[in-house]
This record gives structure tokens, C-alpha cells and sequence, in this order.
């Protein structure tokens, strides 16, 4: 019995050879995607690959949600980045969004208390 990554992974082989699936998984950063953004050209891709799933009849990939497609694709295509890597990009990013619009620490937690009140 075959896991339902080495399905995945079996199928991508499969699709690689469209072109309207690869020319989804081919970028590596966001200036070379379709769609604009690496996260909504692996959907397209993962639409496609649980489609193409439904069609052979493989109800356990096209039942799946496209976050779990995504994620496997991800991790074949090498677009997946470990979760502590990624909380220290959006934290470097948050910070530098402070900078630039002259925010500090309290401010920001101003903004919190703010949206987290009852209204």
C-alpha cells in the first residue's frame, strides 16, 4: 500500500509533463509566478493535481483539502519552509513594517489591546 504522499508524488510526475501544471510549479520566488504569489500557484497546482485524482478514480487524493496537497507539493517542488524559519521571516517582517511606518514596541501593543476590545 502506497502513502498518500507517494500518490501525490506519483501524480506530480504524471502532470509534469503538462505544461499548464508545470508552468505553476516552476517558480521559486513570487516576481515568477502566474498568480503573483508562490502560496496561490501551488493552489492552482494542488486544484489540478486533486482534479486529475478525481479523474483515475483516486478518491482518497481528491478528497483531500488543498492545504494538505499543497503542503506535499511544496515539499517535492522544494517551496516548503520549516515552520521556525517562516515565524522568523514574519517577525523580521512585522519589524521592519514597524520601522518603516515609525511604530515602536508599546505602540504596537497599543494596537493589540485596541483590537482585541470588546466593542
Amino acid at each position: 500500500m502506497t502513502t498518500i504522499v507517494e500518490r501525490i508524488s506519483a501524480l506530480h510526475r504524471k502532470l509534469c509533463e503538462d505544461p499548464e501544471y508545470r508552468k505553476y510549479i516552476i517558480a521559486k520566488n513570487d516576481s515568477e509566478t502566474v498568480e503573483g504569489a508562490l502560496f496561490a500557484d501551488t493552489v492552482m497546482a494542488a486544484r489540478m493535481l486533486r482534479r486529475a485524482a478525481a479523474e483515475i478514480g483516486d478518491t482518497g487524493l481528491a478528497g483531500l483539502k488543498l492545504q494538505d496537497i499543497g503542503d506535499a507539493l511544496n515539499k517535492l517542488i522544494g517551496r516548503w519552509i520549516d515552520p521556525e524559519k517562516l515565524r522568523a521571516m514574519k517577525r523580521e517582517s512585522t519589524e521592519a513594517r514597524m520601522a518603516y511606518h515609525g511604530l515602536d514596541d508599546d505602540d504596537m501593543d497599543r494596537l493589540k489591546s485596541l483590537r482585541n476590545k470588546p466593542q
